[in-house]
């Protein structure tokens, strides 16, 4: 009440600025009146928003041009640059990155960049949540590893300088790797008949031991006892989102584990779309070698073409070290479920996962191709795309690096032929899952757990996980893409139709002259110059307004022409290269046709010669009829008439 009081009557202004009387008789400013009573400037705040004056306090700002395109470029860049944190509102940049680095990336692609000290108070006031890695949970890139010693070891300023270039340029290339999956992602979204899209990952699996128990484990467990258990995630985008399919070690993880994940995904995704597939199949894969990058995952995928139950299949890759993408957020929010929950039974732990799928079989995918594989095959690792595409009824592997880059074409593939029968089961090996000592730990541990009964629910868990269970083959229930499926088209309501199709229309513009006013424009014209002739269309226009029979005012001529060239995919590309190489090959017509013709007079000219040549020897050989010993000289003309003239 006192600041109150002193705001409201013993406010004095003296020129632009405002002081406040205190109890002693002094005039001070606000701040020094905060520090003298020791109020809060919070407080201080409230009090003036209160009594509805505003002491000492300058008005609000409205933000310039140069921050708002300041926050619109920092919102773009932590897009693109950040990890999204699930459990969390924070967003975290690259393990490594500075704050003064950040902002000479600004620098260099604004026109008008702010001061230094405006981006910071930017950063700290509209995006506190925006921080940086101090440490790297993941896998780091060898590259950002290698860039980031050679800066600690160097203090040259050129030096360090080059360094970040060359880390920008890479962080660059896989930012744009990162780009093309999330446009390959929304388009599964936005056009679900179309494209599916499938990334499939592995969770860590000493995250997920049971039973599990929430916060640190006791020194009692031992977790060499525990059941071990291995989560693969799928995000179907657009068709059904996060699923998990469980197994507990019993089969290895191999091919033959995501090629029956990725079998099960496009059967549910069948069942959900009516019994129909996309024609287009999108998958994104970790780097591993041993599961999804391998000669087997890749022939399984020409299979799918080669049996028409996909048009397309593209098999991705992001650049090692920088695979950190949205399954791996999904898995942080199961992390953050078994942080924050006891799970003592396997069906607790199955209420934390979602969708879910036990892993009861695996097909012997692996054996049943290897037959078809051509068997030397090199350089599969290196390659970040691999595309299996049907083109005149014969499928076509492609590859490249980076996305950006033309396809290149494998002429053999990873199919010879197309493998006869079905693969059989892999057998499963329970020999890691210890039931005796499990078991004994549970009963040990038996007041940790709150639920009752609890290792009589263990031994049934047991048994159903070691129960056999050989499921049906797959593939052959799998509908297959027709010549020319029709893809079933929404529609909105009429209004909503009709109101799309007007802002689509092409607008068409007419300008055309009245009777009246061409009347008056002739009359308008010089004497002398000659008036030009009616249109044939006026002057019908004329007679029928004569006959009376006319049936519109003006009268609309519209001419179109258009030229169509039929072009496949693969020669849209190079379509300016064809024509180049027929207007070369005319040319080379052209030319040969000139030199057929100029051969041709050239053997006419030598004809002649010959004709010529045979006369004149005709000649030579009647005169030495006719003159005896003379026709053993060779005669000119001059000669030959001073030799006539003694005969005479």
């Amino acid at each position: 009440m006192f600041i109150l009081n002193n705001i409201q009557k013993s406010k004095e202004t003296i020129g632009k600025f405002t002081f406040l009387r205190t109890e002693y008789g002094g005039l001070v400013c606000s701040k020094a009146f905060q520090s003298l009573y020791r109020i809060n400037k919070n407080t201080f705040s409230k009090a003036n928003v209160i009594s509805g004056k505003t002491v000492g306090l300058s008005k609000t700002k409205s933000k310039s041009h140069n921050t708002i395109s300041l926050i619109a470029w920092f919102e773009e860049y932590v897009k693109f640059h950040g990890d999204f944190m699930p459990h969390k509102q924070d967003v975290l940049l690259p393990y490594g990155s500075r704050k003064l680095h950040v902002y000479e990336q600004y620098k260099i692609e604004t026109a008008s960049p702010v001061s230094k000290s405006t981006f910071f108070d930017m950063w700290a006031k509209h995006f506190p949540h925006i921080k940086i890695k101090k440490t790297t949970a993941f896998t780091k890139c060898s590259i950002c590893g290698l860039l980031e010693r050679q800066m600690q070891n160097t203090l040259i300023p050129e030096e360090r300088a080059l360094i970040r270039h060359k880390r920008k340029i890479h962080n660059d290339r896989q930012m744009k790797e990162r780009i093309y999956y999330h446009c390959k992602r929304e388009q599964s979204r936005v056009e679900p008949m179309k494209y599916l899209s499938l990334i499939i990952d592995g969770m860590d699996q000493s995250k997920t031991n049971l039973p599990h128990f929430k916060g640190r484990l006791p020194k009692s467990i031992n977790p060499v006892d525990l059941l071990k258990t291995h989560i693969t995630g799928v995000i179907s985008h657009g068709h059904g989102g996060f699923h998990t399919f469980t197994d507990f070690n019993q089969f290895p993880h191999d091919p033959n584990l995501t090629i029956t994940v990725i079998l099960k995904m496009l059967l549910n995704t069948a069942k959900v779309n009516d019994g129909r597939l996309p024609p287009v199949l999108y998958v994104q894969a970790d780097n591993c070698v041993r599961e999804n990058k391998n000669r087997y995952v890749l022939a399984f995928l020409q299979l799918l073409v080669e049996k028409k139950i996909l048009n397309q299949v593209h098999l991705s890759f992001l650049p090692v070290g920088h695979t950190h993408e949205d399954i791996d957020a999904r898995f942080s929010l199961i992390s953050r479920d078994l942080y924050q929950t006891d799970t003592e039974t396997l069906d607790d732990f199955v209420k934390l996962l979602g969708p879910h799928e036990f892993v009861k079989s695996v097909f012997n995918v692996r054996e049943w191709l290897t037959l078809s594989i051509p068997k030397y095959i090199s350089g599969t690792t290196e390659p970040l795309h691999f595309k299996f595409e049907k083109v005149n009824n014969k499928v076509v592997t492609c590859y490249k690096g980076e996305h950006d880059n033309e396809w290149k074409i494998e002429s053999t593939g990873f199919l010879m032929e197309i493998p006869k029968g079905k693969p059989k089961h892999v057998p499963a090996d329970f020999t890691d899952i210890q039931d005796e000592r499990l078991l004994k730990l549970i009963e040990t541990n038996k007041a940790l757990f709150k639920t009752n009964d609890i290792i009589n629910k263990w031994k049934n868990t047991l048994k159903e996980i070691k129960k056999k269970k050989d499921e049906k083959w797959i593939l052959p229930d799998l509908p297959k893409q027709n010549d020319h499926q029709e893809i079933p088209l929404m529609r909105l309501a009429d209004e909503v139709e009709n109101v799309l199709d007007k802002e689509n229309r092409e607008p068409q513009l007419l300008i055309r002259q009245t009777r009246e006013q061409m009347k008056i424009f002739e009359k308008r014209q010089p004497a002398n110059k000659p008036q030009k002739r009616k249109p044939a269309s006026l002057q019908s226009r004329k007679t029928k307004d004569k006959q009376g029979k006319r049936k519109c005012r003006f009268s609309v001529n519209s001419f179109r022409r258009t030229l169509v060239i039929w072009l496949d995919n693969e020669c849209k590309k190079h379509i300016w290269f064809m024509i180049f190489m027929e207007i070369y090959l005319f040319f080379c017509f052209s030319l040969s046709v000139i030199c057929l013709l100029f051969v041709k007079l050239f053997s006419l000219f030598f004809c002649l010669l010959q004709f010529l040549l045979l006369i004149n020897d005709l000649w030579f050989r009647i005169l030495s009829i006719h003159i005896g010993n003379f026709a053993h000289i060779n005669l000119c003309p001059g000669t030959l008439y001073s030799l006539y003239i003694p005969i005479m």
